[in-house]
């Protein structure tokens, strides 16, 4: 089975730690931002297979909007995103 990779946006350094080394230990590649500006240049350098986006960094509403402007986006759409709190 093919390993995906993985971006990972959140501003949260632990929990961004915690899912990579999960997520690597299961073989996949994992790629970490810390807000949305950081997360698009990771995502423009390599596409990933999946995001999980946190929902609230910065603002309230971060992680809501970049998750709409990558839906509006010809280019990401079809990445799935998986939306997280803590």
């Amino acid at each position: 089975m093919r390993q995906g990779k993985i971006l990972i946006i959140d501003d949260d350094p632990d929990i961004t730690d915690a899912m990579k080394t999960v997520l690597e230990n299961e073989g996949h590649e994992v790629r970490s931002a810390f807000d949305s500006a950081e997360g698009m240049e990771r995502l423009r350098q390599a596409r990933p297979d999946l995001i999980i986006l946190d929902v609230m960094m910065r603002t309230s509403q971060e992680g809501f909007e970049l998750s709409r402007e990558l839906k509006h986006n010809a280019q990401y759409r079809d990445i799935p995103i998986i939306m997280l709190t803590a």
